[in-house]
């Protein structure tokens, strides 16, 4: 499959695949990269030194059994913005606290979740499994890891164990028997209005991190892989596939239609502000394709911001910008370009 060629006229990373969609179809899929650091003032400032795409997924630890780090940077397609928060998370001032809010808002989306500090589910013979009072934590990683779920420890042969909205959670443990002498941990990341929690009673796997294929809230637009795909369809994507199932975030974090840039970014128990909040505004970039047939230039195309990915250890905001051209339109290769509004042309180190 011909990689389609890009000139880049960006100050960003640029990249472009081809990737087949429904019935093979073949799509030049347009990226470009840009991260920023979140100035003291809250202003976004492109750096000097741009990372490159992330190619693969990265996990936390072994593929299929650990959560999701790093989505790739170059799935081919999103219906809307993806907002992602992932690091450390901390207090307010920094300073150790049992339990707070992460919230995180821009355009119509608007999500908050707890976060606790580490607590164990502990078994006595009058009362039965309880937790122990929780520590006091100057920071929680937003991972699924920390979040309610779980699987068997057999769950290849006995897949019914998976706990599917989050099967690399805490908590869950399908027909494994716990061990009483043993102490368990419990979940750290919690709906925002959980208070309590009771041994085997399930609550909500929630979290702002990337979402990996397995879990439900992806893994429900996957399509259905059976005989008849094997036979009619295979290689290609199902039929049936959702293009929903290329966000990495669940869709209460997608934002529809895709963000333009110039949007506020509210968050509060993220950064360790002294009130916990800070603010930020996207920069506005005129980001475009022009085409190229032969020797001919056809008009350009906006590219559509689909992911914002805020970095809360390295302070970092990294957006996508992501355009499709279909291979039958015959282009040979394509020039991207930004254009910086005046405000957002300072550059950090």
């Amino acid at each position: 499959m011909m990689t389609p060629y890009v000139t880049n006229i960006t100050p960003f990373q640029a990249l472009a695949i081809t990737h087949g969609f429904y019935n093979g179809h073949l799509y030049d899929c347009l990226f470009v990269k840009a991260t920023f650091r979140i100035g003291h003032d809250g202003r976004l400032l492109p750096l000097r030194q741009q990372p490159a795409f992330k190619i693969n997924d990265e996990y936390e630890g072994k593929e299929d059994f650990s959560a999701l780090a790093q989505a790739s940077e170059i799935i081919p397609y999103k219906p809307a913005t993806d907002v992602v928060v992932t690091g450390q998370a901390k207090p307010a001032g920094g300073q150790p606290a049992e339990r707070w809010l992460a919230h995180v808002e821009v355009g119509s989306m608007s999500k908050t979740i707890q976060l606790t500090g580490p607590r164990m589910w502990r078994y006595g013979i009058l009362s039965g499994w309880t937790l122990s009072p929780i520590e006091p934590a100057s920071s929680v990683q937003l991972s699924y890891a920390l979040a309610y779920g779980g699987a068997s420890a057999t769950r290849r042969e006995r897949p019914k164990d998976i706990h599917w909205p989050n099967p690399f959670g805490r908590g869950a443990f399908g027909r494994d028997q716990a061990d009483s002498n043993l102490q368990y941990p419990a979940a750290q990341i919690l709906p925002a209005d959980c208070r309590t929690m009771e041994w085997e009673r399930p609550i909500e796997s929630v979290g702002l991190s990337f979402v990996d294929g397995l879990q439900q809230a992806r893994l429900q637009y996957s399509g259905t892989y059976d005989d008849a795909w094997h036979k009619n369809v295979a290689p290609h994507i199902p039929l049936d596939m959702r293009m929903e199932f290329w966000n990495t975030v669940p869709q209460d974090q997608v934002v529809k239609p895709y963000l333009k840039g110039g949007e506020e970014i509210i968050t509060l128990g993220l950064f360790p502000t002294p009130d916990g909040s800070l603010r930020f505004t996207l920069p506005v970039y005129d980001v475009f394709a022009v085409p190229i047939r032969g020797d001919v230039k056809e008009s350009g195309q906006p590219l559509s911001i689909d992911t914002v990915h805020i970095d809360l250890d390295q302070k970092r905001v990294t957006l996508r910008w992501v355009a499709l051209y279909s291979r039958s339109d015959g282009y040979d290769e394509y020039n991207l370009v930004a254009i910086p509004k005046r405000e957002t042309m300072k550059v950090a180190a």
